[in-house]
């Protein structure tokens, strides 16, 4: 039997939904964040019920596999998707220093647990492609929020367009390692 300790027998990962965004959202700028915490939330999740099959491991994990294929998808979109001007717009029609300080606060507590819960991973009789699926979900989780108090740390409102954490290089970089290790070693091994 697969046996996952410490942060991923934590249901999602310890990860809140929608990485609590959803719960100051003001704008669509705001959702995007939401979202893409809740994709990562979601792959979290897809691990922990992997982990927790009574029966064969390796049955459980191709389970999950069509799951974490589309949550990872929908990191893409969301990068796509929220990285355009109109997002930093609205935000600027709607929100103020006050939104842009809920924003900083939240991204970083969430950044806190993700590095905690990234750390506590651990192996007992498990394939290591499980546990690195984890640790790159919370480095997507992580950079957002890094790339948030990167491009935000100022307070500025309004927001330029070049602040688009959505845009942010190292959010880029977080996201094709998940998708490059997902497509390359993680489905190839449990397909």
């Amino acid at each position: 039997m697969i046996k996952i300790i410490e942060s991923l027998e934590i249901t999602y990962g310890g990860l809140p939904a929608g990485g609590n965004f959803d719960k100051i959202a003001e704008s669509e700028y705001q959702i995007g964040m939401a979202k893409f915490s809740e994709a990562c939330h979601c792959i979290m999740g897809s691990l922990n019920r992997a982990s927790e099959y009574k029966t064969d491991g390796r049955q459980a994990v191709k389970l999950e596999l069509h799951h974490i294929d589309e949550e990872i998808g929908l990191l893409e979109k969301i990068k796509r998707t929220y990285g355009n001007d109109i997002y930093i717009d609205k935000f600027n029609e709607n929100c103020d220093r006050r939104d842009l300080k809920d924003i900083l606060d939240n991204a970083f507590e969430l950044k806190n647990i993700a590095e905690r819960g990234k750390s506590a991973i651990k192996i007992q009789d498990y394939d290591e492609t499980l546990i690195k699926m984890g640790k790159l979900a919370y480095n997507c989780v992580i950079g957002l929020c890094e790339a948030i108090e990167m491009n935000h740390s100022d307070w500025q409102v309004p927001l330029t367009y070049d602040s688009n954490v959505f845009n942010h290089p190292s959010l880029d970089l977080n996201v094709l390692r998940a998708r490059k290790y997902f497509r390359d070693t993680f489905k190839e091994t449990w397909s």
